[in-house]
């Protein structure tokens, strides 16, 4: 079983339990019901966790996943999002050995990572404007989509698009008012994203780069 199983599982259970106590005789009980089973369909036998959130605490990996309601059913959504924590301990018996590595010595060895996918990477953008950023690459349906942010603002900035088989991408840029504010161009080389970003109507062009390094 994975991690994303097991937190999925904990979240469907929770929604099972929840519906047990839903008044069948309320105004909008039926939308409410269709709204969680939808949401346990969407979650059980699943592996995918990545919402772009999670939490370190000082004995457990918080892990967030994203509430069952869109901004139409928000206010009957009782659950609101899932927080669903995880010790260092358990979180021990899925590390590669580049992770039991570093959680004996506290220094992670990026250059033994084996994918770029749900990694942590750090760039530039111009090469004067330091960036991080947390990528899911799905290479089963071409997609990619994660967050990243300018280091010395710290605030999300949502990225989606696709990848092709070579690793040429393109990928749009979301602010928090899910506007598209700018876009990727570029090409995936070993451990590297790297090309170019532009605003949003095209008028400027800036390099960057993220890796693992």
């Amino acid at each position: 079983m994975t991690i994303g199983e097991i937190i999925n599982g904990r979240c469907v259970t929770k929604i099972e339990e929840h519906l047990k106590t839903i008044d069948l005789s309320q105004e909008d009980a039926d939308e409410v019901i269709e709204m969680y089973q939808s949401c346990m369909e969407g979650m059980r036998g699943s592996d995918y966790i990545y919402s772009g959130n999670f939490m370190m605490e000082k004995e457990n990996m918080v892990f967030i996943k994203e509430r069952c309601s869109n901004h139409m059913m928000a206010a009957l959504d009782e659950l609101w999002i899932f927080e669903e924590p995880m010790t260092y301990e358990i979180l021990s018996n899925f590390y590669n050995q580049n992770a039991l590595d570093a959680y004996e010595t506290g220094v992670w060895n990026s250059k033994k990572a084996v994918t770029l996918n749900d990694k942590i990477l750090g760039g530039t953008i111009n090469g004067r404007y330091p960036i991080t950023a947390r990528l899911r690459i799905d290479n089963e349906n071409s997609q990619v989509s994660g967050v990243y942010w300018y280091d010395k603002v710290k605030i999300e900035l949502r990225v989606d698009g696709i990848i092709d088989k070579n690793g040429s991408y393109e990928l749009k840029e979301y602010n928090q008012a899910n506007e598209i504010t700018g876009f990727f161009y570029g090409d995936v080389q070993g451990g590297t994203f790297s090309s170019r970003w532009e605003n949003k109507d095209h008028s400027k062009s800036l390099p960057f780069v993220l890796s693992l390094d």
